[in-house]
């Protein structure tokens, strides 16, 4: 019985492992079915398109500058006599009113001095004109004596009217605002002795701001002096002003390396602004048709421009050359034609000669 036991225990052994081994190859075949039909499909890609259209747009080109006072609109505070700056009343990058004090002056003794000997030289030319009178009275005198003696007392009031006028007479003067505006420079400090006609500030009134815009000089020379703009500020997208451009240099800043083109700010967007803000341009140029797909729709490698034009559901890449730009659509040209379908979703990961799958989201 017992070599009977093991006979039927090793025959039921090799049944089990004749049924494992069945069951095993029967999984690689699927297995390997399965591969093959994966190897005989086409990837494909669910993307989204569009239309191309042809219409006529506006070429635009972006430039940036700062706020600055348009020098005609610049006001410059002269100290009209030499003194000393005992105190300031505003900073740089201070608003002030017309009438408001800017800083104390104490007049210079040398200055000073010269008001008291022009006021005993004025006094002289009376007392002289005077006598000189009493003689040509008593004809001990000529008129032609009468007539120096008249001249010398207008010089004298003259010189002594000039110094009033500077406020040489005044011990201690506080000068004021003449204009509204912003303080945009300072030369003065306090405890400073300046000489006369000495710039102590100067004050850009706000209603003569310009953009000093940076062009570059390869798209300077297609930009007309008088073109029609949209500034925008870097740092506050919503505050956006039209305006138009003033002139476009004939030559480089030597500082930026670009041509500077100006664009006043109109008055009533002055409130909206700082001096100093950094501003972006859309300047407009001139307007042509053009064939115009969605921004999304145009990648960009090593060799340019590109997009998918979709036909009999393969993707076919075509280069392009970007003609215009805007917030959401770009103007191309290349092997195009309005009216074909363009990938402007799912492009990223499509290759020339792909299959897609398409949803049209209209044109």
């Amino acid at each position: 019985m017992g070599n009977l036991d093991r006979i039927g225990h090793d025959n039921r052994k090799r049944a089990a492992n004749v049924r494992l081994a069945r069951w095993i190859v029967s999984g690689l075949g699927v297995l390997l079915a399965n591969i093959v039909l994966a190897q005989n499909v086409e990837p494909s890609a669910m993307v989204e398109t569009t239309s191309i259209i042809k219409k006529s747009v506006t070429q635009t080109i972006s430039a940036y500058g700062a706020i600055e006072a348009d020098p005609d609109a610049l006001t410059v505070v002269a100290l009209p006599r030499a003194g000393l700056v005992t105190r300031l009343h505003v900073r740089l990058g201070e608003r002030v009113s017309m009438g408001d004090a800017l800083l104390e002056l104490d007049t210079a003794p040398g200055t000073r001095m010269q008001f008291s000997q022009a006021q005993a030289a004025q006094s002289y030319a009376e007392g002289q004109l005077q006598r000189i009178r009493q003689l040509f009275d008593e004809q001990l005198a000529t008129r032609d004596q009468v007539a120096n003696a008249e001249r010398a007392l207008s010089d004298a009031t003259a010189q002594l009217r000039a110094l009033k006028d500077v406020g040489a007479d005044q011990k201690r003067q506080t000068v004021r605002a003449v204009t509204d505006g912003i303080v945009t420079g300072l030369s003065v400090s306090t405890g400073d002795r300046i000489a006369a006609d000495t710039p102590a500030l100067f004050l850009a009134q706000t209603t003569g701001l310009v953009v000093r815009l940076g062009v570059e000089p390869e798209d300077a020379r297609r930009v007309p002096d008088d073109a029609a703009l949209e500034l925008v500020a870097i740092f506050q997208s919503d505050i956006r002003i039209p305006t138009q451009l003033e002139k476009v240099n004939a030559m480089i800043n030597p500082s930026t390396r670009l041509v500077d083109a100006i664009a006043p700010i109109p008055e009533d967007a002055a409130d909206q602004v700082t001096l100093g803000s950094i501003m972006r341009a859309e300047i407009r140029l001139a307007s042509q048709d053009a064939l115009v797909v969605p921004r999304s729709a145009v990648l960009y490698d090593q060799d340019g421009a590109y997009l998918y034009v979709v036909e009999r559901n393969r993707a076919r890449r075509v280069n392009v050359a970007v003609v215009n730009e805007s917030a959401h659509e770009i103007g191309v040209k290349g092997q195009l034609n309005a009216g074909e379908v363009v990938v402007q979703t799912g492009n990223y990961v499509l290759s020339d000669g792909m299959t897609v799958r398409t949803s049209n989201a209209g044109s």
